[in-house]
């Protein structure tokens, strides 16, 4: 079996259809990142996709996810406590 000696960025081209480069880039409404068209799920955090949902029509999003909130709130809340005894 022949080895492949080098690697050709035209040979991964290949791979994708010609419609999906005219296409818009679907929108992630959860990380807010472009995705191919044709995705069904989001490469970056694996939300999945609804084709009817427009960029426009997606919900603003958050200064910060509610999870690094509370975080910073628990560890103040630490900190306090730790000054105060």
């Amino acid at each position: 079996m022949a080895r492949r000696e080098s690697w050709n960025r035209d040979d991964d081209e290949d791979d994708f259809d010609d419609e999906s480069e005219d296409a818009e880039p679907i929108v992630c409404p959860n990380c807010r990142r472009h995705n191919d068209p044709n995705a069904e799920a989001c490469r970056y955090c694996g939300y999945f996709l609804d084709d009817d949902l427009e960029s426009d029509e997606l919900p603003p999003r958050t200064s910060q996810p509610m999870w690094v909130v509370l975080t910073a709130l628990v560890l103040l809340g630490l900190m306090l406590w730790g000054l105060l005894f």
